[in-house]
């Protein structure tokens, strides 16, 4: 078997699989943290607004 390359070709497949599960696992997580920042800013933005809403009725 090892003469015909399937040994190799299995284990570069391999490699290949837990490179593409290695970058799925990182890229979750960058959207994750991503996801939690856009939340952040729209909690600041909404905080900004109830502020600025009662000094706009005083004029």
């Amino acid at each position: 078997m090892e003469q015909t390359g399937v040994i190799q070709e299995a284990k570069e497949f391999a490699k290949s699989a837990k490179n593409m599960m290695d970058l799925i696992g990182n890229t979750g997580q960058d959207l994750r943290e991503v996801n939690a920042a856009v939340k952040s800013v729209f909690r600041s933005v909404q905080v900004l607004v109830d502020d600025i809403r009662p000094a706009e009725s005083r004029y």
